[in-house]
């Protein structure tokens, strides 16, 4: 039986409502739905760590988020867990 490696990544930092730290889209336009600066520069952080030759990590295979809207329409409309992911699998395209 051969197994596979499935890894969990919860999507990167998004905006507190009672702070100051707003949630920006990837043009740089506020967007509370969105991921802050420091969750966009983790997005980036995780092509350093699944792209680097010397990582222990295996490149993924596959990449996939979870949808904003579940089919029973409910759910919140944030773009983050898309957003974490889209710097890596845009990399794992070249």
């Amino acid at each position: 039986m051969s197994y596979k490696l499935v890894m969990i990544i919860r999507h990167a930092e998004k905006p507190l409502p009672e702070s100051t730290i707003l949630g920006v889209d990837e043009q740089g336009e506020m967007d509370n739905a969105s991921l802050t600066v420091r969750g966009w520069q983790r997005a980036g952080g995780l092509c350093a760590i699944f792209q680097s030759p010397s990582s222990p990590l295996a490149r993924p295979a596959s990449i996939v988020a979870s949808g904003p809207i579940k089919k029973d329409g409910s759910g919140t409309k944030s773009k983050r867990p898309s957003q974490t992911i889209a710097p890596l699998a845009r990399r794992a395209r070249h």
